[in-house]
């Protein structure tokens, strides 16, 4: 698709300019086909992962939540999957512990990827091309290291667009507390997004940073749940607290 075309995309559909059916199907899940991963390069985005849930089908009317995932600093598209995302999260959706939902990753934010382009051409590219609902709740963004700043910096920025944001192995960005203040308070109570923080309890750059960031999600009344246990700075130990994330997400969504 054109840019220009993308452009004018991006507008409608996070604006709200034109009207698009938002209902998602939670029947009990029967379905015994695990979900599919899709490499793409998209244009301005680079390099893309899009998982797509057990028996998918593009053609029915059925729409699906979906999570933007970005990896850290020097990570890829491919990163969280090379550690199991996809099978761990067949097991859930396929064992009815969560409704079926599409995850979109990314190459990194520092070197890649310049974070409004997810808002500006990813998200419009994912809403046009596969089943992806398009009301609020149904859209959420996380991340791991760099990628969780990322998240709940475009969170924080863009409110109306992302109910909930992940934030693994990262916290408050030392420098940076008066500009998330000036984002924070312009938050309307109606669109509070909740933040999700796991940090190892063993990880040398980013514990003591996540619970820095507590303080200001209370002042600002935004809900939020945090996850401290035994751990290091790795894909490894994060994805060991995915199905909990999961769970959480899915409140949005029922």
């Amino acid at each position: 698709m054109k840019p220009f075309l993308l452009s004018i995309l991006a507008v409608c559909l996070l604006s709200g300019c034109a009207s698009a059916p938002t209902a998602v199907t939670h029947a009990p899940f029967t379905c015994i086909k695990p979900g599919t991963v899709q490499a793409l390069k998209l244009k301005a985005v680079g390099g893309i992962g899009v998982y797509l849930p057990p028996c998918y089908d593009p053609q029915a009317s059925r729409l699906y939540p979906v999570l933007y995932l970005l990896p850290g600093f020097g990570g890829t598209s491919t990163q969280w999957f090379d550690y199991g995302l996809a099978t761990l999260t067949d097991k859930l959706i396929l064992g009815n512990e969560i409704p079926a939902f599409m995850i979109v990753t990314t190459d990194n934010t520092y070197d890649h990827l310049k974070p409004d382009q997810i808002v500006t051409t990813l998200i419009p590219y994912i809403e046009s091309h596969y089943r992806a609902g398009t009301a609020r709740r149904l859209r959420s963004i996380a991340g791991g290291s760099l990628g969780g700043a990322t998240a709940y910096l475009l969170t924080f920025q863009h409110p109306a667009l992302f109910s909930s944001a992940g934030v693994f192995g990262n916290g408050l960005t030392i420098g940076q507390e008066a500009q998330d203040e000036v984002w924070l308070q312009a938050i309307p109570p109606s669109l509070k997004p909740r933040i999700f923080l796991n940090s190892g309890e063993q990880d040398p750059y980013m514990l003591q940073q996540a619970k820095a960031l507590i303080p200001y999600l209370d002042k600002y009344k935004l809900p939020h749940t945090e996850v401290f246990t035994p751990g290091n700075h790795s894909n490894a130990y994060w994805l060991t607290n995915f199905p909990q994330f999961f769970r959480w997400l899915a409140q949005d969504w029922n």
